[in-house]
């Protein structure tokens, strides 16, 4: 595991990757975590999961989404590739 910071425009490249099955993405919970993002009470907790071989985003995917609709600079973030 490490700690990486992830700017908006990472996000949006880590989303490109998304693992298809992966659940839909619910517009509620992308807007709730933005919000939470911005305002500064985003907590480091949760990892995001990366695929080791194929570098499919496994975990993570509305906390990117979230980023990647943010004004903000972006974000330390716990992730796990393996």
């Amino acid at each position: 595991m490490e700690i990486e910071f992830i700017t908006p425009e990472k996000a949006k490249e880590y989303l490109l990757k998304n693992d298809p099955d992966n659940c839909p993405m619910n517009m509620n919970k992308i807007l709730e975590l933005k919000e939470k993002m911005e305002s500064g009470k985003w907590k480091l907790k949760d990892s995001i999961g990366f695929d080791y071989f194929t570098g499919d985003l496994l975990n993570g995917q509305h906390r990117m989404k979230a980023l990647s609709m943010s004004n903000i600079k972006g974000l330390h973030f716990n992730i796990i590739r393996g």
